[in-house]
């Protein structure tokens, strides 16, 4: 959803432009193809450390799980 400001305008919630009508904020929004990637704290602790150290046996099987559902929707919606 965009966030309405003050002065009656609206922000994208990802990019933080302003526009003037709600539906334009919204459409911004969409076209950034954000993806929301469930996953426990451990699981993202885990997957910063991997990427810090270049250890990829530190993220657990069950977030490599989670990506391969994620990429497996994406293809299949043509995305």
């Amino acid at each position: 959803m965009a966030i309405r400001l003050p002065d009656g305008r609206f922000q994208c919630s990802i990019c933080n432009k302003i526009h003037a009508k709600e539906i334009d904020a919204e459409r911004c929004k969409i076209s950034h193809e954000v993806l929301y990637i469930p996953m426990t704290r451990t699981e993202l602790n885990r997957l910063i450390q991997a990427l810090y150290l270049g250890k990829p046996e530190l993220v657990p099987e069950s977030l490599y799980e989670t990506f391969r559902k994620f990429q497996i929707k994406a293809v299949t919606d043509g995305s």
